[in-house]
């Protein structure tokens, strides 16, 4: 009885020497961060989309999920990469291919969506739509793939005016197909015309601008001249908001015209086409 009762009392401190070492390694092994190795401006919400797909409790993906860490190798509106690694970050043989079908919006000329305002097309011309406006007296083109709404609406200033000009992705669509009410979220280039009394410079608008929605604290830009449709306008970099835009300011006839890009990196490159393009009339 002595024996049995010894072999079982050596079973237990087995068992808890293994647990002991398996946490022991556990420290050992250095848990390195593991990072994305796409840039955070670039349209991830296929990959997104997939990831956080519910998954069946005990399965060997949802163990992996849970304990280990994913990498996204590469990602855009209809595909990504990611790859696998386990609790201590070493790296798994499991990479996985994710595509996202993007099916084309039912959306017609003047179709009214809501939290966008009316969509507006044109024919495809040398990779380019184009918009005109005549009430607002502007005209400017923009890559094919994007998609243009306008918008008005009215408060104590007046009537004001709206263009959102958003590039193709998984997250406008389901916002299209109504199977979300954040079209607000998504980032875009726009264009917003107001009525302003204001006789101060451009730059002193725009200042009293970014101090009334974000307070006394709030960072204040460096002020650049530039000239858009051959109008005087000033652009800047305001990161005083939850995306750090691209401005472009300036008047036009009775309006304020305030053109901005919600990522001035991810837009810059079309924003700066778009800004070319421009005519006002």
């Amino acid at each position: 009885m002595v024996l049995i009762a010894s072999s079982k009392q050596n079973k237990i401190l087995l068992a808890a020497l293994g647990v002991v070492l398996f946490f022991a390694v556990g420290i050992a092994i250095p848990k390195l961060t593991v990072h994305d190795m796409v840039p955070a401006e670039v349209d991830r919400s296929c990959v997104e989309q997939v990831l956080n797909k519910p998954i069946k409790k005990l399965s060997w993906e949802w163990i992996v999920r849970v304990t280990g860490q994913t990498q996204v190798m590469s990602a855009d509106a209809s595909h990504g990469d990611v790859k696998f690694y386990t609790l201590f970050r070493i790296p798994l043989d499991l990479n996985i291919a994710i595509n996202c079908l993007l099916v084309a919006p039912t959306i017609t000329e003047g179709t009214n969506v809501d939290g966008l305002g009316q969509f507006r097309d044109s024919k495809v011309t040398d990779s380019k739509k184009s918009f005109a406006s005549n009430k607002y007296g502007i005209s400017f083109t923009y890559p094919s793939n994007y998609f243009v709404f306008d918008t008005r609406s009215a408060n104590a200033d007046g009537e004001n005016y709206a263009i959102s000009i958003m590039p193709d992705s998984h997250a406008l669509r389901q916002a299209l197909a109504n199977e979300h009410n954040e079209p607000g979220m998504i980032p875009r280039i726009s264009i917003f015309f107001y009525h302003s009394d204001s006789n101060a410079s451009l730059e002193d608008i725009a200042r009293e601008k970014i101090v009334h929605a974000n307070g006394e604290g709030a960072p204040i830009p460096t002020f650049n001249k530039t000239t858009v449709g051959d109008i005087s306008a000033i652009r800047y970099t305001d990161a005083s908001g939850l995306y750090s835009r691209d401005t472009v300011l300036l008047k036009h006839g009775d309006w304020m015209v305030q053109i901005s890009a919600d990522d001035a990196t991810y837009f810059k490159t079309d924003l700066d086409s778009i800004l070319s393009s421009i005519t006002f009339y």
